[in-house]
């Protein structure tokens, strides 16, 4: 049994070289216009959250509902003054486990490459302390995706990044779909989901369309069995192990670089931006 879900950000690139977006903002009750509410779990006193979605683009790129495994608990809580809420998630296993997750299905009518994945998250005291990140193309089975990231989850919301995640597989009358997955383990209280974002450009387009939309100069993602580190301009790049061990490092580095991941704790940096990532 699945339950659909409420919010989760999700912005998502065009034909062309202006962004569309499909978005599910953790907005309480009554804040704005919303057909569907996600109500909060017994017990847990936080207010709704809207679960519409709204489109700019949805005959181009289609962002569905949020959903959930039913062995997960759903507490939305507020996370400051502007409308936005924070979910709290329990309910998580010790060990790793495919038949618990938080999934978002983004469907695309054109032929679309996704450029950049973003989710935003934390732990809560208790909560777990590993996350991994999945995605499946045109299927159902939660037990069938490919691991993209798994990464330490600390008690401050983190921005977890991957990119250049190639063209989305079309199947059928010309459209596919994409499933990410986000699954935690290691703790059963709360597990804090701020938001998930997918930007896309057109298949045929090299240029990714996270630089157009934040302007980041930083982009960190685990591919394999270690990590591609892409920079704007020319930056100090290293790696740590553990134990303060420098097991990678440039000293003026720009555009991408690929460096491997040693088992256990990495401490990634480029210039000013710190990462942490477990193998």
């Amino acid at each position: 049994m699945r339950t659909t879900l409420f919010a989760a950000l999700l912005t998502l690139g065009e034909l062309a070289t202006h962004a569309q977006s499909s978005t599910w903002n953790f907005h309480p009750l009554n804040m704005i216009p919303c057909s569907e509410w996600i109500n909060p779990a017994p017990g847990c006193g936080g207010c709704s959250s809207c679960g519409t979605a709204i489109n700019s683009e949805p005959n181009i790129m289609d962002g569905a509902t949020i959903a959930w495994s039913a062995d997960l608990v759903l507490c939305p809580h507020p996370f400051d003054t502007l409308g936005n809420n924070v979910v709290l998630i329990s309910g998580w296993p010790l060990e790793a486990d495919p038949g618990s997750y938080v999934y978002g299905q983004v469907v695309f009518w054109e032929e679309l490459r996704i450029d950049t994945l973003e989710v935003i998250a934390a732990k809560a005291n208790g909560g777990p302390d590993s996350m991994d990140i999945a995605i499946q193309y045109n299927g159902t089975d939660p037990s069938q995706t490919i691991s993209l990231m798994q990464g330490a989850l600390d008690n401050q919301l983190q921005t977890y990044t991957i990119t250049d995640l190639g063209c989305v597989p079309m199947w059928g009358a010309g459209m596919g779909w994409a499933n990410i997955h986000v699954r935690a383990h290691g703790g059963d209280q709360g597990f804090l989901f701020k938001g998930l974002r997918v930007v896309a450009s057109a298949c045929a387009i090299n240029s990714t369309a996270v630089a157009e939309l934040h302007q980041e100069e930083v982009t960190i993602h685990t591919v394999n069995d270690g990590v591609r580190i892409t920079t704007q301009k020319p930056l100090e790049l290293s790696i740590c192990d553990a134990l303060g061990r420098v097991t990678f490092y440039k000293s003026a580095a720009a555009g991408s670089a690929f460096a491997p991941l040693t088992d256990g704790v990495n401490i990634v940096r480029a210039g000013d931006t710190v990462k942490k990532i477990v193998r």
